[in-house]
């Protein structure tokens, strides 16, 4: 959820394995206030299925003052 934004921001989600390697980046998108979804299909960089297991995530929008990033965990079970 996005709350209190006065206009469109851009946000990127990244995902990272367990040893902090970036494993995919999804394009930036507009986001304004509510709630949005981004889908990520498991894939890497490459296109190629991750191992199934515990990743990170990593969102960073733009806001009024500056950037926020909210970070959480993701299981890929297959």
């Amino acid at each position: 959820d996005v709350r209190d934004l006065a206009a469109q921001r851009t946000h990127v989600l990244e995902i990272f394995d367990l040893s902090g390697r970036m494993v995919r980046r999804l394009a930036k998108a507009p986001a304004s206030s509510g709630s949005f979804a981004q889908v990520w299909d498991g894939g890497d960089e490459s296109g190629e299925l991750v191992a199934p297991g515990i990743y990170l995530l990593r969102i960073e929008i733009d806001v009024d003052e500056g950037n926020d990033v909210v970070t959480g965990v993701l299981a890929v079970a297959y």
